[in-house]
């Protein structure tokens, strides 16, 4: 007797692969951007995994996006202000929350991606007028991003 489960989970696994590929260049992996737009010194202090789609459920995700808001204490370079911010970042779970540097990328959705790099350290910083990336999550058309932030922290009960 055939058993669907394995199938789907087969596919499922190979449309996450898939999907983490298709972000490449932004905050997946330890791709290297092509530029980031700006630097700063920040801790994490809470971060909200965006979960999986209603449609995988038997899914093996490798990374999800999360919103991970960040506590600026510095701004090294680029247009940002110190206080909190909220960026996207594709992770496998959560991050330590020690202040470090953070490259951050400009993106579609109007906010920023954190860009994670390889041994060779940051690309250049981006020229004003370069292209942004396209947001790692994208809310569904009439939603925002915040609108997705709510309705995940109300799926997880506000924790």
């Amino acid at each position: 007797m055939k058993q669907p489960g394995k199938r789907n989970a087969f596919i499922a696994v190979h449309a996450a692969i898939l999907l983490a590929s298709a972000h490449a260049g932004s905050v997946t992996g330890a791709e290297t951007a092509a530029c980031y737009d700006a630097a700063i010194y920040a801790r994490a202090v809470s971060q909200i995994a965006a979960g999986v789609p209603p449609s995988c459920e038997d899914c093996i995700v490798i990374q999800s996006p999360y919103f991970v808001d960040l506590k600026i204490t510095r701004v090294w370079e680029g247009d940002v202000r110190r206080g909190r911010v909220t960026v996207l970042r594709m992770q496998h779970s959560k991050y330590r929350p020690s202040y470090q540097t953070w490259y951050l990328r400009r993106n579609t959705a109007g906010g920023f991606n954190a860009l994670r790099f390889g041994d060779d350290g940051p690309p250049p910083r981006c020229a004003i007028d370069a292209e942004p990336p396209q947001s790692c999550l994208t809310p569904p058309e009439g939603k925002t991003l915040d609108d997705l932030r709510r309705e995940t922290l109300h799926r997880q009960g506000s924790r």
